[in-house]
């Protein structure tokens, strides 16, 4: 009887790729069940001054960009150009990124931060890794500006906390941080952090803003600060809110856009406006009753059935394909892609998800934000990288998933072994 040698690297190529049949077809050990998913599907997006986060609908967090203060609460101050999954076994149904930290709301209201950030109790802290705030409180809904942020409860009772030095805390006072605080006698629908103040829609229906106000951006036709919620002045009410840097955005109850603050912030003028002033957009006919509004830094972007954008673009975070600041007046962009985006606006980039649920990111990439594997800056969207999953094999290239088949793999390699045995066996 003839002995036959199997050579080893037909043996190890067909342990390799068994190997990796069997582990792809094994679940993670914490997924989340959502039919139609997968979990690289993103459900919201938040972004920072140079750092974005996503949440996926496995209940999953994956951030990428800057992670000088631990913002990527992965568990290290390692900046990556792709996206890295958040410590832990926390199940998030949303995520809100200030410019160094990261705070997310889970699947049963409680609320967490990481990075670099003050906490419940007003003690600025630096996390590597999601940390509970203490609030002993039922959270619907969780926003964050640059260095503060303001949570909702399910009976409509706001909270600020975090850098108060403008009073954007609504505390009536001002301070250098506070604490997890409630803003008495009045109850919110909505409430959008900005720079250094912060405004909402009240359960009532009317407009409040509160903090800095420098440039107008309280919207009560004076440039004092206030430290409590100040009633804006406006002819109309408004359904959907937006704050920048120095600035607010809003869409009223007939879909038509309004602005007021810093709202040109070009390199030879600063033009501010002290009250609400409607923008005027190409067409007359061009409204968003169930559109989208977010701004942050100085950009601002709006969408429903088309997508504009205006403000700042020294990096192309208007995803135009150019670099022009546009001020005067919002320019169509994006338009050529069929997805329909949901925009988010960061520091100097922006973000989007698509129809497919992919995320997509242009603009500032000095950092990796925009997800692509490069620190490259883009003047037009890029798709983020997918990360592999214990449930998947993937090869990613350029930020696209091409999805690999491992059992031809495995029977080819089976086959070479087969026809190394015949041959041995005819000499």
């Amino acid at each position: 009887m003839r002995k036959t040698t199997i050579p080893f690297g037909c043996v190890i190529i067909s342990v390799m790729i068994l190997g990796g049949s069997l582990r792809a077809s094994a679940a993670p050990p914490h997924y989340k069940s959502d039919p139609g998913h997968n979990s690289n599907d993103f459900s919201q997006l938040s972004l920072g001054a140079s750092h974005t986060c996503g949440v996926t609908f496995d209940g999953s967090v994956l951030c990428w960009g800057n992670n000088l203060n631990g913002q990527l609460g992965n568990g290290s101050t390692l900046s990556t150009t792709s996206p890295s999954p958040v410590s832990g076994d926390i199940f998030f149904a949303r995520v809100a990124a200030g410019d160094t930290f990261t705070c997310g709301l889970s699947d049963n209201n409680e609320l967490f931060c990481w990075g670099l950030y003050v906490d419940s109790s007003g003690v600025v802290v630096e996390n590597h890794e999601p940390q509970l705030l203490d609030t002993e409180l039922v959270i619907s809904n969780v926003s964050c500006g640059s260095v503060h942020c303001c949570a909702l409860t399910e009976e409509h009772q706001a909270y600020c906390w975090g850098h108060n030095s403008h009073g954007q805390a609504g505390t009536g006072e001002t301070s250098a941080q506070e604490g997890f605080t409630l803003i008495e006698g009045m109850q919110f629908n909505t409430l959008l952090p900005g720079g250094r103040h912060t405004c909402g829609i009240a359960t009532d229906g009317e407009t409040y803003c509160w903090g800095a106000n420098n440039y107008g951006q309280l919207g009560n036709e004076s440039t004092d600060g206030q430290y409590s919620p100040s009633l804006v002045l406006s002819t109309v009410s408004f359904q959907k809110l937006a704050a920048g840097e120095s600035y607010n955005c809003a869409i009223d109850t007939n879909g038509e856009v309004w602005c007021w603050g810093l709202v040109d912030n070009s390199t030879d003028q600063q033009l501010f406006v002290v009250s609400p002033e409607k923008v005027s957009f190409p067409s007359d006919l061009t409204v968003f009753v169930d559109g989208r509004i977010h701004a942050r830094g100085h950009v601002t972007c709006v969408e429903e059935y088309e997508r504009y954008c205006w403000g700042q673009n020294t990096y192309g975070q208007l995803g135009c394909g150019d670099r022009i600041d546009h001020y005067t007046y919002p320019v169509r962009c994006l338009n050529e892609y069929s997805d329909a985006f949901n925009l988010v606006v960061g520091g100097n980039h922006t973000c989007g998800i698509g129809a497919h649920y992919d995320a997509w990111c242009w603009g500032n990439n000095s950092s990796g934000q925009l997800g692509d594997g490069t620190t490259k800056d883009s003047t037009e969207a890029v798709m983020v990288q997918h990360i592999l999953s214990d449930s998947e094999d993937c090869s990613c290239v350029a930020g696209r998933k091409t999805s690999m088949n491992l059992v031809p793999l495995f029977l080819l390699g089976l086959g070479a072994f087969f026809l190394f045995r015949r041959r041995r066996q005819m000499y």
